[in-house]
């Protein structure tokens, strides 16, 4: 799992948060044009290189360029969210953030806290801030953040509302609402000025879990605050890398307890959270209690670390008097994680090894499901086994990927192409253009184009045979690398027209595109040997099974007939 590390040492607001993710690898441009997308207007991202201290990292300049009558309330900053292009989780995420930003100042100077006037935080600057750093985690891939604990500074911060003490006191409201641990400056330390602010203090306390994860860290970026103190460096650091399997020196500890009076549903929903907080297995056994009613175990494996806010959880949550504890000895074998190339792209491949031996190897199914999940869930698997569908290459089907159907669903729709684009990057896919195929290819070529700021064309399956009978629409130059993007593949038939098009305008192409491959009709021995091409793809048959399979999202007898078409596809070819 990616994950994320803000060291607050130098403290934390929203510019030295985004800065810092920009200072990571996030490309500015590509998160202005984001911002823009959401309704933001009149405003320009400078990032500036310099130092604090003798550290060296990125300074966030925003520049607005018409007068910002400010004043607005977190309800303002909500509405703007939710009408944005941004995924659900996106969106929640930033709700939560004004939320209590809102919560924060309402509590403080009184009010509604979705009606409270922002002052300071009613600018175009928070609404940069807050949904640039949701976005930016998201662009940079980022599934979990962590904090260290939040310095407070001492002495007083001039506001709107006069000389306040430091924290000021919306900041210092979210402290201690949200239990955030945090420490003083040492005594002998001249007064440091605000080093927390409460848009700084509402993304952490919103978005990150206040501990320091033991993780494999890739790349360490560093946000610039404003000022320049001499007693510290006003600095905060974003470390971004892997969860790492913890060491043999960790301590394993097992927390059970007896349960004759929750319900199933209490237990499922137990289950689900105890994974979350970070428990290592969770299991329910059936048992005999007192009086001979029936009841269950429930097994949680822990770290030792964890004890306290795990037994806590469960003791809330369940109508347990007493939780065991007792150390566990495990023998583990050495695991390791390496990335794959697959049919879903760059796939964590897990590792277990014996004496150094690799003795097993497995997928990380949460890499390989998510884009079968989405094409599953908006529809687009589609099912007729008594009256077999017509595929585009003439074959026939008992099954159907409409790929197309993703151009009406916005999150998800977002979700893929930004799965192709992160594909793209892993992959090292080089191209001077982005080639949509007649006609399902267009669309998303279009917005592929537009993401990643690179020309378009789109090639037809023949001259349009009236005006110039172009074959080929757009700008490009003889000798330009384009990439085909395809919806689906099946056996390949349009891709041999649209390469063969292009080569022979002059173009170079050796890579093809698809959201789904059917990868069953020998696609890669009859077509891609003869266009020396490689094709890429998000999905496959195979990964709809394991979905189907595990998620139970069809009937046994759906996924019994689409095995046996997918072993024997050529038979259904005479129908």
């Amino acid at each position: 799992m990616k994950a994320a590390y803000v060291n607050a040492i130098g403290g934390a607001s929203g510019d030295m948060l985004l800065a810092s993710l920009i200072d990571s690898g996030l490309d500015l441009v590509e998160l202005s044009s984001a911002l823009a997308s959401v309704g933001v207007e009149g405003f320009e991202l400078e990032a500036l290189s310099g130092d604090r201290r003798g550290v060296k990292g990125t300074h966030l300049d925003v520049n607005i360029d018409r007068a910002d009558p400010g004043k607005r309330t977190p309800e303002d900053f909500i509405d703007i969210v939710n009408t944005a292009p941004i995924s659900e989780s996106s969106r929640s995420k930033c709700r939560e953030v004004f939320n209590l930003i809102g919560e924060a100042e309402g509590s403080v100077h009184g009010g509604d806290k979705g009606k409270v006037h922002l002052h300071e935080l009613g600018t175009i600057d928070t609404i940069i801030d807050v949904v640039g750093v949701v976005l930016g985690l998201e662009m940079l891939s980022v599934e979990k953040l962590y904090s260290s604990p939040i310095p407070t500074g001492s002495g007083t911060v001039r506001t709107e509302h006069g000389l306040l003490p430091v924290p000021a006191p919306a900041t210092a409201y979210m402290l201690t609402s949200k239990d955030i641990p945090c420490y003083p400056p040492p005594s002998y330390m001249p007064p440091t000025g605000e080093m927390v602010t409460p848009t700084g203090m509402a993304l952490l306390a919103t978005l990150a879990d206040f501990s320091q994860p033991v993780m494999n860290i890739h790349s360490i970026g560093y946000g610039l605050g404003t000022r320049n103190p001499e007693s510290y460096p006003n600095v905060l650091s974003l470390w971004l890398g892997d969860l790492s399997t913890p060491t043999d020196e960790t301590r394993i500890i097992l927390l059970e307890t007896n349960l004759d009076d929750t319900t199933g549903e209490t237990l499922g929903y137990v289950q689900e959270k105890l994974f979350e907080l970070g428990a290592r297995d969770v299991w329910v056994t059936p048992i005999q209690m007192k009086k001979n009613r029936p009841g269950v175990l429930l097994s949680t494996l822990i770290d030792e670390s964890m004890k306290e806010k795990i037994s806590d959880f469960i003791m809330l949550e369940t109508s347990t008097l007493g939780i065991r504890v007792r150390p566990v000895e495990r023998i583990e074998a050495e695991r390791e994680i390496e990335n794959f190339e697959s049919s879903l792209g760059n796939v964590r491949i897990k590792l277990k090894k014996k004496d150094g031996l690799v003795v097993a190897v497995a997928p990380e199914y949460e890499d390989c499901k998510k884009i079968a999940e989405k094409l599953i869930n908006i529809g687009s698997v589609q099912f007729s086994f008594n009256n077999h569908f017509t595929l585009t290459s003439g074959l026939k089907s008992p099954v159907y990927v409409d790929c197309r159907k993703i151009i009406s669903f916005i999150d998800e729709r977002n979700f893929i192409m930004n799965e192709a684009i992160s594909y793209f990057k892993k992959n090292k896919l080089e191209f001077d253009l982005v080639a949509g195929g007649e006609t399902a290819g267009i669309p998303y070529a279009a917005i592929i184009s537009e993401k990643i700021k690179k020309p378009m064309i789109y090639v037809r399956k023949k001259p349009k045979g009236f005006g110039k009978n172009q074959q080929i629409e757009g700008e490009f130059k003889e000798k330009q690398n384009a990439i085909l993007i395809e919806d689906l593949a099946t056996d390949g038939g349009s891709k041999v027209v649209f390469v063969e098009a292009m080569r022979k305008a002059g173009l170079q192409v050796k890579d093809i595109f698809v959201i789904f491959y059917y990868d069953i009709f020998n696609f890669e021995d009859s077509v891609l040997s003869k266009l020396n091409v490689k094709i890429h793809s998000l999905c496959t048959w195979k990964d709809i099974i394991s979905v189907m399979e595990r998620e139970k999202s069809f009937s046994s007898n759906d996924v019994k007939n689409l095995k046996e078409f997918l072993s024997n596809p050529d038979g259904v070819r005479s129908i």
